[in-house]
């Protein structure tokens, strides 16, 4: 029996987790969960990355876009629900999953691409150095920004709207300026670290559309490598140290709340990523320490956010225990697959 390509199963299972909201669907997604899982482990393919794939994938993205837009309008708290309790708590695990298929529907990236697709673009290459540069900004904005929710993200609808055309319009200057991605997707952008830090398990072998063919926007970029593990950690060795603060930086951010003060939620969030580093570097002494803080900080995250999560859309122990259940599962076996990908004798060597 011929099962469905991944990355078209994992579509369905996704849905799937949205439907399980309602009373009574919880069997409907076991089932397609199971079969997601199946299909990732029989037939790894890549539909949704196939030439010309970027049409769904807009589409797609610009519905997502638009009705979330049109709730943080008409029901700012509804809004602002879908987006940090339903939304944002996928992200993490399709970066770990399938963070091509990412790329195909990210909005700032689809924006960014629209320039070179009109061939306006003036296809500016940035050197080594000048991408090392807007990537370490890219790691100083995660850790301004992401405290930031705490006091105003979470809560202010009006800023959210402003932020989003903001954004778009980096974006597109982006496009019009440089070539492929630079700029904004491969450089400044403050969700890239977790892409590339959660990414390194993935096995696909497929870039994104608007990665083909490769023009090295981004010198030593992690998707050259498709399912050679070994060269997306050593990509991520320039940042090592900010990977290493990164699990108790995500610990800080949940330890914190609305009610401290803004001075005191930075001091927890910097401070437990001071003690992240300083325990995955010395405990670990650089022996998977990428790996390790990358694992780390997925299971701190949902550990939190599944939480939350139950308790803004009021679900059931049952529905809880099943999406912590299915996130363990799929971290175990993603992280075999990559690392049994690279060393097939089953060897893990330090």
């Amino acid at each position: 029996m011929k099962s469905l390509p991944y990355s078209r199963s994992w579509l369905l299972a996704l849905g799937s987790w949205l439907l399980a909201l309602a009373p009574g669907s919880w069997l409907l997604a076991l089932g397609s969960w199971l079969l997601a899982l199946g299909s990732w482990l029989l037939a790894p393919g890549s539909w949704l990355l196939a030439p010309g794939s970027w049409l769904l994938a807009s589409a797609f993205s610009f519905t997502i876009l638009v009705a979330l837009v049109y709730a943080l309008l008409n029901s700012s708290d509804l809004g602002l629900d879908l987006l940090w309790n339903l939304i944002i708590p996928l992200a993490p695990i399709i970066f770990f999953l399938a963070p091509s298929w990412w790329v195909n529907v990210c909005p700032l990236a689809i924006v960014q691409s629209i320039p070179r697709r009109l061939k306006i673009s003036k296809n500016i290459d940035l050197s080594y150095s000048q991408v090392g540069v807007l990537q370490f900004c890219s790691w100083v904005l995660l850790y301004l920004l992401v405290p930031a929710r705490i006091f105003m993200f979470n809560h202010n609808a009006e800023v959210v709207l402003w932020i989003i055309p903001a954004l778009a319009i980096v974006a597109f200057s982006s496009g019009v300026l440089f070539s492929g991605f630079g700029g904004w997707c491969s450089g400044l952008c403050p969700i890239r670290p977790v892409e590339m830090l959660y990414g390194q398990f993935s096995i696909e072998s497929s870039r994104p559309e608007a990665c083909r063919p490769c023009n090295l926007c981004q010198k030593s970029c992690s998707r050259l490598y498709g399912i050679d593990h070994h060269n997306k950690v050593k990509n991520q060795v320039p940042f090592e140290n900010q990977i290493y603060s990164f699990p108790g930086f995500v610990l800080g951010y949940f330890f914190s709340e609305r009610t401290d003060e803004i001075s005191l939620i930075y001091m927890k969030c910097l401070g437990l990523a001071l003690l992240s580093w300083i325990f995955i570097y010395f405990v670990f002494r650089r022996k998977r320490s990428i790996e390790i803080s990358a694992v780390l900080a997925l299971l701190i995250y949902y550990g939190f956010t599944i939480k939350n999560v139950a308790k803004v859309w009021e679900l059931s122990s049952t529905a809880s225990s099943f999406i912590y259940a299915s996130i363990l599962v799929l971290l175990t076996i993603g992280i075999w697959r990559a690392l049994r990908v690279e060393w097939p004798q089953g060897k893990l060597s330090s």
